[in-house]
């Protein structure tokens, strides 16, 4: 979390806020410098409010905002979901850090962590994630859960509310978001460019924002997302994420959405049945 005088960023993670919390360091240590006073900009390392044990780092959420800083805006960046998806698949944290035992998962994945984009869906899956306490046929996926909790003033008891009804989940989530605005991820340079020209930062640095070049970007892959898309995930995405998909309709950012990508294969009906 990046407290500003102006404004509090919260970082999800891999949506491009590595992106922006570098610029908005690099301008503040800029007129630090040149004022020769200590930077205005503070960063919290928090400990996560739904991993415990896990160590403390920049993500932090929005009921972590310290009193003093609550009545300040709040922005963040929204991501396509498939991209996201297909990132943190790529990504391989899931890899050093496996979500099951390692021996349960070569005993059904024996080249873990060597997993086809299929097998990664399957073992999310079988691993339970996104698994809703206290109702486990109720799957709602893992992005969805990630957003409930850092953006919800009271996660824990919309993550326990939801059901089956979809429209009724909805409106639990929205009716108990923080007030949050989204810049897009995909067009990250200018909307935060113009994010911050909206609260006096100078010309100069809202150009700087606008031209300086990805940061933390992953490696570019010599295969074509189109080609490693499959039916099965494509399903598990459209399906798991159907939730945060209609909150980001509601909210109004459905251009980050538009670009799904297509796989040529059919669904199987015996692919499906162990859904």
């Amino acid at each position: 979390m990046l407290i500003t005088p102006n404004f509090v960023l919260l970082n999800m993670p891999k949506t491009g806020s590595t992106f922006a919390r570098t610029v908005l360091k690099a301008i503040h240590e800029e007129r630090a410098e040149q004022r020769s006073t200590a930077s205005e900009l503070i960063e919290l390392i928090l400990p996560s409010p739904t991993a415990p044990g896990r160590p403390a780092d920049q993500h932090g959420t929005y009921r972590q905002i310290p009193s003093d800083h609550a009545h300040k805006p709040i922005v963040s960046i929204a991501r396509n979901l498939y991209g996201k998806f297909l990132s943190t698949y790529r990504f391989g944290f899931w890899a050093v850090h496996p979500p099951l035992p390692i021996d349960t998962l070569r005993s059904k994945f024996p080249h873990f962590p060597d997993l086809s984009f299929d097998e990664y869906v399957e073992m999310n899956l079988i691993s339970g994630i996104g698994k809703v306490p206290n109702n486990e046929r109720l799957l709602i996926g893992n992005q969805t859960i990630q957003f409930i909790s850092m953006y919800c003033r009271n996660p824990e008891a919309v993550i326990a509310g939801l059901s089956f009804d979809d429209e009724t989940s909805l409106r639990l989530i929205l009716s108990d978001l923080g007030n949050v605005r989204f810049l897009r991820c995909g067009k990250v340079n200018n909307d935060m460019a113009n994010y911050l020209a909206e609260f006096g930062y100078s010309p100069a640095e809202v150009v700087f924002c606008r031209h300086h070049p990805p940061v933390n970007a992953a490696p570019a892959s010599n295969a074509d997302p189109a080609q490693v898309w499959t039916p099965i995930a494509l399903d598990y995405v459209r399906r798991n994420e159907r939730l945060l998909l209609a909150v980001f309709s509601a909210l109004g950012i459905t251009d980050e959405f538009a670009c799904v990508p297509r796989a040529t294969r059919r669904v199987s009906n015996e692919n499906l049945s162990r859904w």
